[in-house]
């Protein structure tokens, strides 16, 4: 029904060429004599063919020139020792003039299509997207590559790392396979796999920290899945706040990690200089419930961060912190946090019921101090209430 041919370019080919429109092609040859291309070590012959899509595959020292064609997909495959920085790139794209110099890859379009962009990434190559909508990313050998900002949406294949590499995803999003083979590690930080497909096998590593997984986290072999997750925390100072997440150490069959417990600490500012125990610590796993609670009794008001150790056979523990904000305590009803309650405050609750100013913009500088029924909203209850209290006072 359909034919897919990756034109492949290896070290030192290069191709110039206008590819034939999709669909049905009479006859396409490419060889080591075919003139619009150098160093070809194969042979293609078509003939009578329908369903035709069209790829391209380039690998390290390799060029391309591709003029009013449609690729199906762009594969690059980086197998040397680069460092390489790709951002902005984007499935689906029409490119009417565009170069691209990707360590000792080229790539020169005119008015050609790409529905979607893959990137492999092997020997000790170091490759980051940021900002890009791609198709597929693998890593392999000892290469390292980072997916930042980025969308994966599986229209090349999927997110794998295998070998000794390691794949890192950082606020981004997979819609396709996760897999994480051989000795190889993938680490899925404040970012989400939205497939059911999540794999990890051999002796391989999978690390999700504060992350969203949509599938069943079933290691094989001797591989081991780490899965920390601390919820934010806002809150005011004196209470005993619980603290929610995960805490798990998933091992396959034949891996020797298991969960030996987990710590709780917080610490003043963005980047604590001193630790402290927020809890006692545990030893039983948590998957999406509660960790443990923090007595703020005695604290400051301002910025705090917790940390979560979940310690295993490893001789470091696995971390996961998280941003807290302890406030000062106030006074239900007290909306512009003066310390009193008075008219004022009812005109404010008033007005922002209204729209007429948004929540938490002055003069309304405590919005959860507006809600008298703690149901998580504002609204006519606790504008009567706020008059029930305002009369008693």
């Amino acid at each position: 029904d359909v034919v897919l041919l990756w034109i492949t370019l290896f070290d030192g080919s290069s191709i110039d060429t206008v590819l034939p429109p999709p669909g049905d092609v009479p006859a396409f040859d490419l060889d080591a004599q075919t003139g619009w291309a150098q160093g070809i070590p194969y042979s293609v012959r078509f003939r009578d063919c329908t369903g035709v899509w069209w790829a391209l595959m380039a690998r390290s020292g390799s060029t391309a020139t591709v003029r009013n064609s449609a690729l199906r997909a762009v594969g690059t495959y980086f197998e040397k020792d680069h460092v390489i920085a790709i951002s902005g790139l984007a499935n689906n794209t029409h490119l009417g003039q565009a170069d691209f110099q990707w360590g000792d890859v080229a790539y020169h379009f005119t008015d050609t299509a790409v529905t979607s962009w893959n990137f492999y990434c092997n020997g000790q190559t170091r490759l980051t997207l940021t900002s890009c909508l791609f198709g597929e990313l693998i890593a392999g050998d000892a290469g390292e590559a980072w997916a930042v900002q980025s969308l994966c949406d599986g229209s090349g294949g999927y997110l794998g790392a295998f070998g000794d590499s390691r794949l890192v995803m950082f606020l981004s999003t997979n819609l396709s396979q996760t897999t994480a083979g051989d000795s190889a590690a993938v680490y899925v930080v404040h970012s989400a796999l939205l497939s059911p497909v999540v794999d990890a096998h051999d002796d391989a590593l999978l690390l999700l920290v504060n992350a969203l997984c949509q599938g069943d986290l079933r290691p094989r072999d001797g591989a081991a899945v780490f899965e920390g997750r601390l919820e934010e925390v806002r809150a005011e100072v004196g209470q005993r706040v619980t603290l929610r997440g995960s805490a798990r150490v998933l091992p396959g069959p034949d891996s020797p990690l298991r969960l030996e417990r987990y710590a709780l600490q917080y610490g003043a500012g963005k980047d604590p200089l001193e630790w402290f125990p927020a809890d006692d610590d545990h030893a039983a796993a948590v998957r999406d419930g509660i960790l443990g609670t923090w007595d703020t009794a005695g604290l400051a008001p301002g910025r705090y961060t917790l940390r979560m150790w979940i310690y295993s056979q490893f001789e470091e523990p696995f971390e996961v912190t998280s941003a807290a904000r302890l406030l000062e305590s106030r006074e239900l009803g007290d909306l512009t946090g003066d310390g009193r309650i008075r008219a004022l405050d009812g005109i404010v609750l008033a007005h922002t019921l209204a729209g007429n100013i948004g929540v938490g913009e002055p003069p309304c500088r405590c919005p959860d101090c507006g809600d008298l029924d703690s149901d998580g909203l504002l609204g006519s209850s606790d504008q009567l209430m706020l008059t029930q209290l305002l009369a008693e006072n």
